[in-house]
């Protein structure tokens, strides 16, 4: 009888498990086939309003951020670009993959308060970008993010940022100045940066795989 009870449980269990997994994932791929959308220079993915609104998992009811959207791709003439916090009223918090890859005439970005992710070659190739203004709430520099962006001279990277991919500003050969804080350091993140002879490190002691001095690891 007990092991009958047990059996039930279990089996209850295994059911209950594999609903909040295929519930998951539901929400994932409505999140992922959200069709992009345009406003103004941008466009930008977010999930439908009328998307299931939550999922049980096992840490309870947790709500899926329907006011946030990712930012796909900058569809504008470049120059000095300000990025929205808000795009048709959703909070902009990930710059995506290549979302501004190749832009040769972007000058200047700034990119607002929210945004935690900067993604994979997010700004790669921008040739005449100059300035870039990173606010405090990313935390995330992905891979190439800034590669090749050649006119780039000085970047101050917040304190928010622990996590700076490989290869993040690798070829950035006009940069010069440098203050960081990131705890981890991908490979060669300043390679082919041969301009590159000022390094602040902010928070007080180096983080892994910098020294204090300038030498920077390639």
């Amino acid at each position: 009888m007990l092991n009958t009870k047990l059996q039930r449980f279990a089996l209850r269990a295994v059911v209950l498990v594999f609903g909040s997994v295929i519930l998951a994932m539901i929400l994932l791929s409505t999140w992922l086939a959200a069709p992009a959308s345009r406003a103004a220079d941008f466009q930008y993915a977010a999930p439908s309003s009328s998307s299931i609104t939550g999922y049980a998992g096992p840490g309870g009811w947790a709500f899926m951020p329907f006011s946030s959207a990712i930012l796909t791709r900058y569809v504008g003439p470049g120059g000095a670009v300000t990025i929205p916090t808000r795009l048709d009223g959703h909070r902009i918090t990930s710059i995506a993959n290549m979302a501004f890859d190749g832009c040769s005439n972007l000058t200047s970005v700034t990119i607002p308060n929210g945004v935690t992710n900067i993604g994979d070659w997010a700004f790669a190739g921008c040739t005449s970008l100059a300035s870039v203004e990173l606010p405090n709430s990313v935390t995330r520099l992905g891979r190439f993010a800034f590669g090749f962006c050649t006119s780039l001279t000085s970047v101050i990277i917040p304190n928010s940022v622990t996590n700076l991919e490989e290869l993040a500003f690798s070829g950035c050969s006009g940069l010069a100045s440098l203050t960081i804080s990131a705890t981890s350091i991908g490979k060669a993140a300043f390679t082919r940066c041969s301009s590159l002879t000022n390094l602040i490190i902010s928070n007080g002691s180096p983080p892994s795989g910098l020294t204090r001095s300038s030498t920077v690891p390639t």
